[in-house]
């Protein structure tokens, strides 16, 4: 393999399959980030008290669609859901007790805090 040096930098070429393992970047559009809560939200609640964060203004059904590399895409749980969002997978798994391997398929409850972004995961 050939090396290209810059000043400072050496930039080594990396293999297809370094491409396919690395992590997507968690980039959050605002505006598909918002079209996904509208389509998902099922149930308007207040914040469970108690256990639940004190920001979260609703409570949401979702589903695992699948793992990414360190990220889980988060559909709606309905028939026709919207993109998918995308949130660590990790701390999916931890909160709701099983494995990041078990988390694509799994329907969840989730908290929408204020700034529409998903938190409190639960098991539905």
């Amino acid at each position: 393999m050939t090396r290209l040096t810059v000043p400072t930098t050496t930039v080594q070429p990396m293999r297809l399959s370094q491409l396919r393992s690395a992590p997507a970047p968690a980039v959050q559009e605002p505006a598909a980030t918002r079209a996904l809560l509208a389509h998902v939200r099922t149930t308007l609640m207040p914040a469970p008290r108690g256990g639940g964060s004190a920001m979260a203004e609703e409570i949401v059904r979702v589903r695992v669609l699948l793992v990414v590399g360190d990220q889980a895409e988060i559909v709606a749980d309905v028939e026709d859901p919207a993109a998918p969002e995308r949130y660590p997978a990790a701390v999916i798994a931890e909160a709701v007790g099983v494995s990041v391997a078990d988390l694509p398929g799994r329907r969840l409850l989730a908290e929408v805090g204020r700034d529409d972004r998903l938190s409190g995961w639960r098991l539905a």
